[in-house]
């Protein structure tokens, strides 16, 4: 970190610590506690996206190996394409739940690995009052 960025820093933190005192350091910590509960809760979203797209990948395997046999006619259907279409459907729903799961598995382990970061991040968000 170059020695402006550290000056400017301490520049926009040096108001809030004024104003808070001996608080300052004890509202850092819970912004780092803050960052661990924010980690495990990607962690647990990443997990529940991965089960859906596990989910949504065995129903269409399911269906497209259930009914890919059948001749239109004799399952009622229009077209001959159905079972190749849910397959489609259930892969393209799998991949952008698996992209979604990648998205709040990668978001948990950096809050995990490196929770001062996004407290210190937070703590200038709260000072310049910016939208996350």
């Amino acid at each position: 970190m170059s020695p402006e960025t550290v000056k400017a820093i301490g520049e926009a933190l040096k108001p809030l610590a004024d104003k808070l005192g001996q608080g300052a350091a004890h509202i850092y910590e819970v912004f780092v506690k803050q960052q661990y509960v924010t980690g495990v809760a990607f962690l647990i979203w990443g997990g529940l996206a991965l089960l859906l797209a596990v989910t949504a990948a065995g129903i269409g395997l399911s269906f497209y190996k259930k009914w890919s046999t059948l001749k239109a006619e004799d399952a009622g259907w229009e077209r001959t394409e159905t079972p190749g279409t849910v397959a489609v459907v259930t892969s393209v729903a799998t991949f952008l739940l698996l992209v979604v799961m990648t998205g709040f598995a990668a978001s948990g382990v950096m809050h995990l690995l490196n929770p001062e970061y996004y407290a210190i991040q937070d703590v200038l968000c709260t000072v310049k009052d910016c939208q996350q």
